[in-house]
């Protein structure tokens, strides 16, 4: 999309921002300046004046669970009867702000049962979170989609060529983009231990496409795999072979060719695999056990300390952002995103309810609309749906305290989710 100035932009849209946007959604209940942001996008919906009452009846306007965490309920409206109920949680993540963000599974793996944004919140520590990525909603394994980077450990890598991701970076500033990985494993000459090891090159080299990705693997790419991926969820016959890394360099230990049922790699191991294709075909023909290898996993605009992946970028660097290869969704529904500053030293989580009688959701462009509104440099979305959740500590409790579901998951309930990203206070 051709970029044009902020205020033209909105301006075209009907999106009115600052004191001019404040208006009456319902009897007594203005909208905020600060949260305004009101379209032309005019569609039917109930009557407004029941629910904002609904929501302040049960939970506090603003919650500040800690000192830099600030959330508050918000209305903003599109259309004078079609008023969008989201929950906004504002995270200082400056040097001295004590607070940091993670990522978190359940079982700090790739697989393990799903379990919900509130669960992996108690059990983690968290003072708050959201839900991250997408998964397969048929299957009980907690496998997200894409990357999945926990206090520097690479659970899982993202999938290629994929923007919507949010990462921390090694001084804790946070972006949005993508989190470029290479990988390859090199057949060494056996000749040269001795010597340095030297590489060879042709049919001895061969791609390594992702970390602990089950999908990537069916496509019969050559895959990385660590004890941390719990379930494979692969129904064809893979090559595998299971290697150790000593203080010789890395070896191979066993190779194992059509197996239908691979097991979890025990700790300290790890494994090459792949099911199907040419990557079977290399690792049945090229490794042996007591074969000499060198894998090397690389990111090259380096390790994210955190990474988690979502649906679709919706802003880049302040403005519109056409995300071709994102998530894609249609119609009106709960959303969960994320919104950096330009510096990455604050990030705005949220999540917009949808598909009930106070709030009906929103279309994606909706949703860059009034995210363009709240001056975000950068903006994504999460899964949404009935996974959409947000969730915190009750403000001045004890770490030991369960944290509470502030928004209206559209399930009726919380959804069971594979992972999520939390705040914690350091």
């Amino acid at each position: 999309m051709r970029a044009r100035p902020r205020r033209a932009y909105l301006a075209a849209l009907g999106v009115v921002t600052g004191a001019a946007a404040a208006c009456s959604l319902a009897a007594g209940m203005m909208q905020p300046p600060a949260a305004a942001a009101t379209t032309a996008l005019s569609r039917s919906g109930a009557a407004p004046g029941a629910r904002g009452a609904a929501v302040g009846a049960h939970r506090p306007a603003v919650m500040r669970p800690v000192p830099g965490v600030n959330i508050r309920h918000r209305f903003f409206s599109l259309g004078l009867h079609r008023p969008e109920r989201v929950v906004l949680m504002r995270v200082d993540l400056a040097p001295d702000s004590g607070l940091s963000l993670d990522a978190a599974s359940p079982g700090e793996s790739i697989g393990a049962r799903r379990r919900t944004v509130a669960t992996l919140a108690d059990r983690t520590g968290a003072v708050a979170g959201i839900n991250a990525d997408w998964f397969d909603l048929e299957s009980w394994a907690a496998v997200p989609r894409g990357a999945l980077i926990r206090d520097g450990r690479v659970l899982k890598t993202p999938q290629r060529g994929w923007a919507a991701n949010l990462f921390v970076r090694e001084d804790g500033t946070a972006g949005i983009g993508p989190v470029p990985f290479h990988g390859s494993v090199t057949v060494l000459d056996p000749g040269d231990r001795a010597g340095g090891r030297q590489r060879l090159g042709g049919a001895r080299r061969e791609r390594v496409m992702a970390v602990n990705s089950p999908s990537t693997a069916a496509h019969g790419h050559v895959v990385y795999v660590t004890h941390a991926l719990v379930h494979l969820g692969v129904h064809r016959p893979c090559a595998v072979a299971t290697g150790r890394t000593g203080a010789s360099g890395q070896v191979i230990t066993r190779v194992r060719t059509r197996v239908r049922h691979v097991r979890r790699i025990a700790r300290g191991r790890w494994a090459l695999m792949s099911c199907g294709h040419a990557g079977a075909r290399w690792i049945g023909r090229a490794l042996q056990p007591g074969t000499d290898v060198d894998v090397s996993l690389t990111f090259p605009d380096g390790r994210p300390q955190v990474a988690v992946s979502g649906g679709r970028v919706l802003i880049r660097d302040g403005l519109p952002y056409n995300d071709a290869g994102g998530q894609r969704l249609q119609g009106l529904n709960p959303e969960t995103f994320a919104c950096v500053n330009r510096a990455g030293r604050s990030v705005l989580l949220g999540v917009v309810d949808g598909r009930s009688g106070r709030s009906v959701g929103v279309t994606q462009p909706q949703l860059q609309h009034y995210l363009l509104a709240r001056h975000c440099w950068s903006a994504m979305t999460f899964d949404g749906g009935g996974s959409s959740t947000i969730v915190a500590r009750p403000p001045g409790a004890s770490p030991q305290t369960p944290v509470e579901v502030l928004n209206d998951p559209s399930d009726g309930r919380p959804r069971p989710i594979a992972d999520g990203l939390y705040v914690y206070a350091r």
